[in-house]
């Protein structure tokens, strides 16, 4: 979101600040297989995994407009990377299974503070 109004309303490096964190925090606490879209823990780390191709959607759109803000090639290659999962999965989108990462002490944990 920071991305796309700093590409499309107003250069304010508060916003580019703010989406390239974000994208830093992505891109360093969740692999590339269980990328967005999911509930983490207070470390980022994955309680729940992708389900869909909806979370990789997110992603690519972010990734794309964190490159284009920031000027980083990096953001550009993660996007086309997640990109490349939504089109593998397009016969499947939505595959049975279960959703839950297992671990101990995963199913106490709220994603809510």
């Amino acid at each position: 979101m920071f991305s796309m109004l700093y590409n499309n309303v107003e250069k304010n490096p508060a916003w580019l600040q703010c989406a390239q964190q974000g994208g830093e925090f992505l891109k360093n606490l969740v692999t590339m297989e269980i990328i967005t879209g999911i509930l983490t823990d207070k470390e980022g780390r994955p309680i729940v995994e992708p389900y869909n191709i909806f979370s990789y959607t997110f992603a690519t759109m972010a990734f794309g407009q964190l490159s284009l803000a920031a000027g980083n090639e990096e953001y550009a290659d993660i996007a086309r990377k997640t990109f490349d999962i939504i089109l593998s999965r397009m016969d499947n989108p939505k595959p049975d299974g279960t959703r839950s990462i297992p671990g101990p002490g995963i199913s106490g944990i709220s994603p809510f503070p």
